[in-house]
């Protein structure tokens, strides 16, 4: 498994724990009565809102394109193509395209993992043995345990193969448009290694993404 997918996995799941243990917390100062049940609904509220912006952040094409990540997906498409536009302009409605088609492309692939948290409660409850888990910890082991293998159900699915290509088609074919929009900005041939990096990072995230889930 790669560091980066190391670091990644390690830390949403302490993050994930730590979301556990604070509502368990409140909810027993508070007197509620079942503070488990409280804990669990702030950690399904968390995943519902952080898996998908993380699968974005994966499979994103570069650094350049930071800021577009967690952007809403315009609700306009293609563009029309007018003769007669300076070539500048051109270009910028190619990389547009590319960009639109690679925002598309990766909300189809997030779209299964929407509402992740509130089918691993789900998955979880109704486990014969949930009920008689009594600390955050057991707790948060049964939990990962039923996340695990609602993932793992998705990656074995050949959409999800099928996704997944699309979106690193995509990523490419953005990287690309954003390359030659820079060259004729900046009336320069830029290094070709950028594209052979580019191999590098799909291959990447792949890795990154199988990674992520630990197939049980």
């Amino acid at each position: 498994m790669p560091a980066a997918a190391n670091q990644a996995l390690l830390a949403g799941e302490l993050e994930g724990y730590s979301v556990l243990l604070d509502a368990w917390q409140r909810g027993v100062q508070d007197d509620i009565a079942d503070p488990a049940r409280v804990a669990l609904t702030a950690l399904a509220r968390h995943v519902d809102e952080r898996r998908p912006r993380q699968l974005r952040h994966l499979c994103m094409p570069g650094p350049w394109f930071e800021p577009l990540v967690d952007l809403p997906v315009p609700a306009f498409g293609t563009l029309p193509a007018l003769p007669g536009l300076p070539a500048w302009m051109a270009v910028g409605i190619g990389f547009w395209h590319a960009l639109l088609e690679y925002r598309q492309r990766v909300e189809a692939f997030c779209a299964p993992y929407q509402n992740l948290g509130t089918r691993t409660l789900a998955r979880l409850e109704q486990t014969p043995d949930a009920p008689m888990l009594d600390s955050a910890a057991e707790l948060y082991a049964h939990w990962q345990q039923c996340q695990d293998q609602i993932e793992s159900e998705l990656v074995r699915t050949q959409s999800w193969s099928l996704s997944l290509g699309h979106v690193t088609a995509a990523a490419a074919a953005l990287r690309a448009a954003h390359r030659q929009y820079l060259e004729l900005l900046l009336g320069v041939n830029l290094d070709g290694s950028g594209q052979r990096a580019l191999s590098d990072e799909v291959a990447d995230i792949r890795r990154q993404l199988r990674a992520l889930k630990r197939v049980s």
